[in-house]
């Protein structure tokens, strides 16, 4: 009897082993980028899906929903497209309370936002870095600081509509059920998936000399390439708002892909998983030494003249963007991997550009999505602009002066 007893011990212990599973960035990459989820952009059934899976991927690993509820609702209007009228979502957060009897009701909040741009012209643009690799980031946290949790409680958010003017973040602000300064650190993680491309960066650790010697601390005990990143990236993505209230922010992000930006390439197959694993288990170790540190932060304002000056670059370099000087006008939302003018200019009307036409080639220099486009707008200086078209099933060169 003793015998049959260790013998079943041991065949529940190894079923026990095997049935729990590992979690697994990767996967997460894979699921939120594939097409079934057409590019997640707010108000869609991709945004539909990916908050149904994000809530599902908390429960399964018994992470509470913050105050009850694992979606939060909102609605609003974009400045970016206010020709829709307002626009409707969830963000999806969860918690884990701190163990420390004072420190718990203080909070780290560790998001990344989980939409992205959608489809366009039958295409769907996976959105794998941009940012399914930071959402990836936060479940892993949430999975490891479920199990291993600190003396400061953790709020993991995955924001919506970021794509659409930060629209979950500013919403979770202005809904947040505490005071706001209950929150003593904002972590977000956006386009983390191009460690190979040269390394991490982080922006915002000037913005509390905790976090200044926090990061300087960890970067000595992990191996890792960290850098700084642009600074016009900074006023980009969601911890932005937070810093706008006086929270000390972080976010770890690997360079602007301009290559795979917003274009169809940014698939999941294009990701160094292996290095997201570098960059989470050096969050993980950064997000601890916050949690366990019982001091309290104090907000320092950033030097915003680097970041004003990259705006302002940003601003110069969308204007000679414009595709006027090649003719046409075409609406960049709905572009995909072709262009379709929707209005000729004066020059273009005299070329023979005509609405309906379909760009294929500037200067014999094919494109495969509305960034590329954007990117020969800026370089193209050869006159006269040699534009390909289709137009009624065949292939035709303007030249517009």
């Amino acid at each position: 009897m003793k015998k049959l007893t260790c013998f079943l011990f041991f065949c529940f212990s190894v079923f026990y082993t095997f049935s729990q599973t590992t979690f697994s960035m990767e996967e997460v990459v894979h699921y939120l980028a594939s097409p079934e989820l057409e590019g997640r952009k707010i108000q869609t059934k991709g945004d539909t899906l990916a908050r149904q899976y994000l809530v599902n991927q908390f429960e399964q690993m018994n992470v509470k929903p913050f105050h009850n509820q694992y979606e939060i609702p909102f609605c609003t209007r974009s400045i970016l497209m206010a020709q829709i009228g307002e626009l409707c979502s969830d963000n999806v957060v969860a918690f884990v309370e701190g163990t420390d009897a004072k420190l718990k009701d203080q909070y780290i909040l560790v998001c990344a936002h989980f939409d992205h741009v959608g489809t366009a012209k039958n295409v769907y643009f996976a959105g794998a870095n941009d940012n399914a690799s930071g959402t990836a980031t936060v479940l892993y946290l949430a999975d490891y600081f479920a199990k291993n949790p600190l003396k400061r409680s953790i709020i993991f958010a995955c924001f919506a509509g970021e794509e659409s003017g930060m629209l979950g973040s500013n919403n979770f602000i202005k809904t947040f059920p505490e005071p706001l300064n209950n929150i003593k650190y904002v972590i977000n993680f956006d386009m983390v998936g191009r460690y190979d491309d040269g390394g991490l960066c982080l922006m915002g650790t000037e913005s509390s000399k905790i976090l200044e010697k926090t990061v300087k601390k960890v970067s000595k005990k992990e191996k890792i390439t960290a850098n700084e990143s642009a600074s016009l990236f900074f006023v980009g993505s969601d911890h932005y708002p937070f810093y706008l209230k006086n929270i000390p922010v972080l976010c770890f992000n690997t360079g602007n892909d301009l290559k795979n930006y917003h274009t169809p390439r940014d698939k999941a197959e294009r990701i160094d998983f292996a290095g997201m694993e570098t960059i989470a288990g050096f969050a993980k170790e950064v997000v601890t030494e916050l949690g366990n540190n019982p001091k309290y932060p104090v907000f320092k304002k950033m030097d915003e003249t680097n970041i004003k000056k990259d705006n302002a670059k940003m601003m110069w370099e969308f204007m000679l963007a414009n595709p006027n000087k090649f003719g046409f006008e075409f609406d960049r939302e709905e572009c995909g991997n072709e262009i379709e003018i929707t209005k000729t200019t004066k020059k273009g009307e005299e070329a023979g550009l005509l609405v309906g036409d379909i760009v294929i080639k500037i200067n014999n220099k094919p494109f495969e999505c509305s960034m590329d486009f954007l990117e020969l707008a800026k370089s193209e200086k050869e006159k006269p602009f040699k534009v390909t078209v289709v137009r009624d099933g065949e292939e035709m060169v303007v030249e517009v002066y």
